[in-house]
């Protein structure tokens, strides 16, 4: 089973209805780390390129691509 990730304990702006953006420069993540958030996800590919797995479909990731991960949807990026 995947892993939940707990976002709204490290950003408490998120308890209610709020807002949160974190950068993750140079992100690496070559092995496989399925998960879910107690959150909704914007996630926004500003280099590089990768997969992004929603459940049974893989989407490829690249420079300038945005999505959308309802919370407690199970998935993962790989680059």
């Amino acid at each position: 089973m995947a892993e939940l990730i707990r976002i709204s304990e490290r950003c408490d702006r998120l308890n209610g209805i709020g807002l949160a953006v974190e950068h993750f420069p140079g992100y690496i993540q070559t092995r496989t780390q399925p998960h879910h958030h107690d959150a909704v996800e914007f996630a926004y590919i500003r280099a590089g390129s990768g997969r992004h797995r929603l459940g049974r479909s893989v989407h490829p990731t690249e420079a300038g691509w945005l999505g959308i991960v309802h919370h407690t949807q199970e998935h993962e990026f790989r680059t």
